[in-house]
């Protein structure tokens, strides 16, 4: 067993706080889908309706990527000698090995947090992704931020910065192999 292998497991906590806030905006949606748009006429009611389907099937989305990360019994991210192993989210890469990597960014959108990996070749990243949708995701934030792979404390118990730490010293340790 390799004793520098770190497990950071999921917030189950957080998990909760995400997929309460997906129920609530579902609700919502569904409110202005049937409530609120019926109501109305003409072009008004068409927006408001579309807003309220996206919003059902986004959260409604986000709620099932909640649930089935709540019942995940896996670690959230593993990083040992092999690289990290990252099953923090609904686009995880899976395991992104050190040879790949070639340096950490830290990126801010709105209020949250996200660590960008940066990769030598970000195809075979987004090639490897679970279906079509995680596959989009990866490749405009490859587009829009250099990278396929973002990895965010959101979903685990740990701390932000303490986290960019832990993979920096990492990558230092381990990317010569």
């Amino acid at each position: 067993m390799d004793t520098n292998r770190i497990e950071i497991p999921l917030s189950k906590t957080k998990l909760l706080l995400v997929l309460g806030g997906a129920v609530l905006f579902v609700a919502l949606g569904a409110w202005l889908l049937l409530d609120v748009a019926s109501e109305e006429s003409g072009y008004y009611r068409l927006f408001v309706q579309g807003v309220g389907l996206l919003g059902i099937v986004f959260f409604g989305f986000m709620g099932l990527i909640g649930v089935r990360k709540l019942f995940d019994n896996q670690p959230g991210l593993i990083i040992d000698r092999e690289g990290i192993h990252d099953n923090s989210s609904a686009i995880s890469a899976g395991l992104v090995d050190w040879k790949d990597i070639t340096g950490f960014r830290r990126l801010k959108i709105r209020s949250t947090k996200f660590i960008m990996v940066d990769v030598a070749d970000p195809e075979k990243y987004i090639a490897r992704a679970k279906n079509g949708i995680a596959k989009k995701a990866m490749q405009a934030n490859d587009k829009l931020y250099g990278s396929p792979l973002a990895i965010t404390s959101g979903a685990l118990q740990y701390d932000f910065d303490a986290l960019e730490v832990l993979l920096v010293t990492a990558y230092e340790k381990y990317k010569n192999g």
